[in-house]
């Protein structure tokens, strides 16, 4: 490995191969409980109301008519149009295709994202969805 790792074009791709620093432990847990649906969206509270609450009206709190679930938040709610316009417009400039995405596309690309596009949706998740 010593004799392999002194070519430059090997300490290049090992620089790509090592982890990432995601963000910190609260992020990466609020992060991890959005997408495990760990979370207090109504989505989840009204699965454990007894009787349960039907899926259609466990509804947005400012979104009356919509059901809040995680989609919903992360792509629709009116309430944080300002603040995810602000989180796509940083997404763009790691993924300029992001624009071109309908919502659940933008939804699964944010669900999966790596890098810096990761340590933007869990930082938005945990300073607006309070997991």
């Amino acid at each position: 490995w010593t004799n392999i790792s002194r070519s430059k074009n090997i300490r290049r791709w090992t620089f790509f191969l090592r982890p990432v620093k995601i963000m910190t432990l609260e992020h990466r847990r609020c992060f991890s409980r959005f997408r495990i649906s760990a979370h207090k969206l109504a989505i989840e509270r009204g699965r454990y109301t007894r009787p349960p609450t039907p899926v259609e009206k466990r509804t947005c709190p400012h979104c009356p008519d919509k059901v809040e679930d995680e989609l919903h938040v992360l792509t629709k709610c009116h309430e944080l149009s300002a603040q995810r316009a602000c989180l796509f417009t940083n997404i763009l400039t790691h993924c300029p295709q992001f624009r071109h995405l309908y919502e659940q596309g933008k939804f699964i690309y944010m669900m999966s994202a790596q890098g810096e596009s990761l340590r933007l949706v869990a930082d938005f998740i945990f300073t607006h969805i309070k997991c």
